[in-house]
């Protein structure tokens, strides 16, 4: 048996080096004189000695955590009747991935903490407006803390609603795009107006409908307003009424989910049974385009009010009646009577309408000689589902104005105020685009994905946005399962919800979140949710890790000797691999050095390997590399590396 020693360096004085053949990860040792090995050899690691430099190691086990706006949520079946302390199943929002290592499969990060804070911070998901960054405001920002700007303390994450989110905004001219079919022409012309959009129909009787949404500013959510004069379409200028709406909706970027080629969620179909869209007299080319919440006027001169809920049986969303005149707290009710819409009204003709978005509540209003007056409200204890508003889910945080008109004139609809939020971005710098992968909405892009006949995370996504549109809350015909929505902070105007941070996978409270594992690395050991902190500063919140984070790998390193002929199977890679021995953590002594932590590994038992040399080998070098499971160089190595290596000739009783 003899011994060889191998090393990249005479000592550990020596900063983190780059590719060389001396480097801490990959070095080659070569012989001033030929080291003769005898016929039918083995080798095997005696020891090993490295220094890790402090960075942290990210594969796609430990590098993805969730973050949640929404309700603080109860355990599994534990939610109340009332609907004011709600469960998964029964709440208007799911959980967001952050993959803070988005690399390709089976990649290894080694960052150090500020490359860390700065790639959670690039690599973070916003789909919900009010969150999203705006131009010079990081309304999320991950930050390194230190003692004194020096000693690592751990890590801070923010996120911020303080920022000016009510500006009335306008879509511009080229944001209005259609809304019904991609083999619907264009049916109208988007002008300026007197500091309002105009939406002018074209002159003709179409088979398909004149429906133009306005992208481009999502509407704030944090008491935001949008409103639509109809006194063209009620019959101004001497003419009679024609159908008309006004709606506030998500967008629907890709049709090709869709059979119909239509701008509507994959999985709405106005034709079930429990569609109710004949009943309000809407047609049946209305009846085919999207929105989630439309104020209408019907083929019968009625106001109607229609929402995109669960179908009875939870498998679909269509179309359902809020029945606005059945509600105590409306200034139109008439029990079982839709308002009439009459060109003589008076001061008590409406001549707009008006949506407010207060963080899920919404308020519908009409303006009349008098003012402004409720048609349509957000739940209360005193009313029925079936008379208020929808919350407003996570599948439409960002909302946009939709505006139809029908007849055969140019008649048309004046939106002349929209509390849109503009100069929006996400975490890496590109503008709000509904129609881009994560540049818009969490459903739009989920949608973005892939077609419906895709597999794998196209139709996952599609079908977590699914679950939350289906779940009872939003089923009318399910008055047992309550909802009250989330509304906003009288003092600042943010949005009150719970933000919360799951750092360990799924759970009986936030279920669905595969992947987890990041509590230790951030700094918040033996907690899975970190959520709004009793003493927040909203609408700042804060959280900051409770321990420092421990600077080590947490990834197995591996040492490969490169040019000897040991036959070894990496069955993680699927490839033959020339890897000697593993360094595991748990048997290895560690102690702090002045480079970061140096690590000693010395086996119990010897694995010896044959080196499959039926004749004498003359060796002139030791080529020697450090690698993870992956066979990726664990660069994370400073300083001095020693390899001891053990040769022996095979024992004949093995032969």
């Amino acid at each position: 048996m003899s011994l060889v020693i191998t090393s990249n360096r005479d000592n550990d004085r020596a900063k983190r080096q780059e590719d060389s053949v001396y480097s801490a990860w990959s070095y080659r040792n070569g012989l001033s004189s030929t080291y003769n090995i005898p016929a039918n050899s083995q080798v095997c690691l005696q020891s090993a000695k490295v220094n890790l430099d402090g960075r942290t190691t990210l594969n796609q086990n430990n590098s993805w955590f969730y973050t949640w706006h929404g309700k603080a949520l109860a355990p599994l079946g534990q939610g109340t009747e009332d609907g004011s302390v709600v469960d998964f199943n029964n709440c208007t929002t799911y959980p967001i991935l952050q993959a803070v290592n988005q690399g390709a499969k089976n990649t290894i990060l080694e960052l150090q903490t500020e490359e860390l804070a700065d790639r959670i911070n690039t690599t973070h998901r916003e789909y919900h407006p009010n969150f999203m960054n705006i131009s010079g405001t990081d309304n999320f920002d991950c930050n390194v803390l230190r003692n004194n700007a020096l000693d690592f303390k751990g890590y801070s994450f923010k996120f911020n609603q303080n920022v000016d989110q009510n500006a009335s905004t306008m879509p511009a001219l080229t944001d209005w795009k259609p809304f019904y079919t991609t083999t619907s022409p264009t049916r109208f012309v988007a002008s300026d107006q007197l500091g309002t959009k105009r939406i002018t129909k074209n002159t003709g009787d179409y088979t398909d409908p004149c429906v133009a949404i306005g992208l481009g500013v999502p509407l704030s959510l944090s008491n935001g307003k949008g409103e639509v004069d109809t006194t063209n379409c009620d019959g101004g200028n001497g003419g009679l009424g024609v159908p008309w709406g006004f709606g506030i909706s998500r967008d629907c970027p890709n049709p090709d989910l869709n059979a119909m080629n239509d701008y509507v969620p994959q999985y709405f179909d106005p034709f079930l049974d429990s569609d109710e869209s004949e009943l309000m007299n809407l047609g049946q080319i209305d009846k085919m385009y999207f929105e989630d919440i439309g104020i209408h006027r019907n083929a019968s001169d009625e106001l109607v009010i229609r929402q995109a809920l669960s179908s009875d049986d939870g498998s679909a969303l269509v179309y359902k009646e809020l029945k606005y005149y059945d509600d105590s707290g409306s200034a139109l009710k008439n029990p079982g009577v839709r308002y009439t819409l009459d060109k003589d009204g008076g001061s008590e003709k409406i001549t707009a309408y008006r949506f407010t978005v207060s963080g899920e509540e919404v308020l519908i209003e009409g303006l009349t000689g008098a003012g402004y007056i409720t048609i349509a409200q957000a739940y209360n204890a005193t009313t029925s589902k079936i008379n208020q508003t929808k919350p407003i889910a996570q599948t439409c945080w960002c909302l946009h104005p939709v505006l139809s008109i029908g007849g055969i004139q140019t008649n048309h609809l004046n939106l002349k105020g929209w509390s849109g939020i503009k100069d929006i971005k996400n975490s890496a710098g590109l503008p709000y685009d509904s129609r881009k992968i994560n540049q818009g909405g969490w459903f739009e892009t989920a949608c973005l994905l892939g077609t419906g006949t895709s597999t794998g995370n196209s139709r996952r996504a599609v079908a977590r946005c699914e679950e939350v549109d289906t779940r009872n809350i939003f089923n009318n015909n399910k008055p047992g399962d309550v909802y009250v929505p989330i509304g906003t902070d009288a003092g600042n105007y943010g949005i009150n919800c719970s933000t919360a941070m799951i750092l360990k996978t799924s759970n009986e409270i936030y279920p669905n979140t595969w992947g987890a594992n990041m509590t230790e690395i951030l700094g918040f050991p033996g907690r899975s949710i970190v959520i709004t902190p009793a003493d927040a500063n909203f609408p700042v919140l804060t959280f900051q890790s409770d321990h420092t984070p421990t600077l080590d790998s947490s990834l197995s390193v591996f040492v490969r000797l490169n040019n000897f002929g040991q036959q070894v199977f990496n069955a993680r890679s699927g490839n033959k691999s020339t890897i000697l021995a593993h360094l595991p953590t748990a048997d290895s002594k560690i102690s702090e050095s002045r480079q970061g932590q140096r690590m000693f590994y010395e086996p119990q038992n010897y694995v010896w390997l044959d080196i499959g040399n039926p004749y004498d080998m003359k060796v002139s070098e030791f080529n020697i590399d450090f690698v993870y499971i992956n066979e990726q160089y664990a660069k994370i190595l400073q300083g001095q590396s020693v390899v001891c290596l053990y040769f022996r000739t095979k024992p004949k009783e093995l032969d």
